[in-house]
């Protein structure tokens, strides 16, 4: 056997396979915001297994529905969720298949009020008042898949969390499944004892926020620590905290909004400096990876941006004293792509970039304002392969 000197070459036996489903549903949602509204929802999901029972289940769904908001108002709303969610069969069994499911993604609607009429206006126009809304979606649950044929299926699951509760039957078919008696997935790598799939990787990195926007976020250094988990030869699940580190403060004079006292007084100043601090935020994204040559190779993600935050800071005079005048939250898409490279059997290392954006509109179809944060950062990361 040949011995190659700082690089791992890592192969997978060709005869077992991971077995994929995919499915199209349709179902209803009880609950978001309004607790009483009902939602009609249309989707698509899949399953990737790495093993006889554990899966990889991303789903993601439209919803819409509608209510009444008191006697003379009613609301519309309409959007869509993702879900990265994790499944496991609780049997193997070739015609029917019971499992539980359940994790957390990103719900994404808007909420658009009717009532009254816009005045002044001929014929009628009706007043309408448009929201847009980010949220985090968790949901557990049960189902289970009815095989009709070797390949097609039929799979009633019921889920609750926030929303309060999801119930769909969805119909599907198995795009490649192992042949009969096939062994565990494993990987074998330069001649050593093979080693099961999903792998676990530890990836702290660090990083620079280029922030953007109408509602701008700082641009700030950003370590930030996560995980990997392969699931397959190729797909994997990553999560990253990414903490902003020092202030964003800017020299720009920045006018005041509003008309200001009536009467000035001789200290009054009609400007402002802005600056901002506190960035942290939490990335969820589905990972693919392929070998360009040798031990390098290249990886693409998308996924969601959650539960993030920073503070904006004013002050009078420039260089401060800087006073917190609130806090901006963000969520939304987030997009990677790195080239890789493999240094050790167990060490990996990435660079690249990650693009993140958050952007909502608040307000009527003509005199709303777009409300956007984004940020693009360059990073390196280190992976530790387990």
């Amino acid at each position: 056997m040949a011995l190659t000197i700082g690089v791992c070459s890592v192969h997978l036996s060709a005869a077992p396979q991971s077995r994929v489903e995919v499915a199209g549903s349709a179902g209803f949602l009880y609950g978001d915001d309004f607790t009483r509204t009902k939602f009609i929802t249309v989707g698509a999901a899949g399953r990737i297994y790495w093993n006889d029972r554990w899966s990889f289940a991303p789903e993601f769904e439209h919803i819409r529905g509608n209510r009444g908001v008191g006697e003379f108002v009613s609301a519309e709303i309409r959007g869509f969720q993702f879900n990265p969610f994790v499944a496991v069969d609780l049997n193997a069994s070739d015609r029917f298949r019971p499992y539980l499911v359940g994790g957390a993604g990103l719900i994404r609607y808007t909420r658009s009020f009717f009532g009254g009429y816009v005045p002044g206006t001929d014929p009628p126009v009706l007043a309408r008042f448009d929201e847009m809304r980010n949220g985090i979606n968790f949901g557990f649950g049960a189902g289970a898949r009815l095989f009709l044929t070797e390949r097609l299926f039929v799979s009633p699951e019921v889920r609750i969390g926030i929303p309060v509760v999801h119930a769909s039957v969805a119909a599907g078919y198995v795009l490649r499944a192992p042949a009969p008696g096939s062994p565990p997935r494993t990987r074998a790598v330069d001649g050593a004892a093979a080693m099961r799939l999903p792998r676990l990787e530890i990836t702290p990195g660090f990083g620079y926020a280029y922030g953007g926007g109408t509602d701008t976020g700082p641009s700030l250094w950003t370590p930030h620590a996560g995980a990997t988990l392969w699931i397959d030869d190729r797909f994997g699940i990553a999560y990253s905290f990414v903490q902003g580190f020092g202030q964003d403060l800017s020299d720009e004079r920045v006018p005041k909004r509003g008309r200001g006292p009536i009467i000035p007084p001789p200290d009054y100043n009609p400007y402002y400096y802005k600056g901002q601090d506190g960035l942290r935020f939490h990335r969820l994204t589905l990972r693919y990876r392929q070998t360009i040559a040798g031990a390098t190779g290249f990886e693409i993600g998308a996924g969601t941006a959650i539960a993030g935050r920073f503070r904006t800071l004013v002050s009078d005079q420039p260089g401060g004293p800087w006073a917190a005048r609130g806090v901006s939250h963000f969520g939304g898409f987030s997009v990677d792509l790195f080239v890789t490279r493999r240094i050790a059997s167990h060490l990996i290392v990435r660079s690249g970039a990650a693009f993140d954006l958050d952007f909502s509109r608040i307000g009527s179809p003509i005199a709303g304002e777009r409300v956007e944060t984004s940020a693009v950062r360059p990073l390196v990361e280190l992976a530790v392969v387990f």
